[in-house]
C-alpha cells in the first residue's frame, strides 16, 4: 500500500514539475520536480514490489 502512495505522489510530481516547467520555460524551480518525481516512483515501484499487500 505505501508503494502504490509513493508511486502516485512521484507520479503527480513528476506532471506537476513538467507542466511548471513548460510553462516557466525551464526558467523555474519547479521543473527540479521531475527528478525528484522520478526518485519516487522508482522508490515505490521497489517498495509494492517488495510487499505483497
Amino acid at each position: 500500500m505505501l508503494g502504490k502512495i509513493i508511486l502516485g505522489a512521484g507520479a503527480v510530481s513528476v506532471v506537476a514539475g513538467g507542466i511548471g516547467g513548460f510553462l516557466t520555460e525551464f526558467q523555474s524551480a519547479v521543473y527540479a520536480l521531475v527528478p525528484v518525481g522520478l526518485l519516487l516512483v522508482m522508490v515505490g515501484m521497489v517498495q509494492s514490489l517488495n510487499t505483497s499487500d
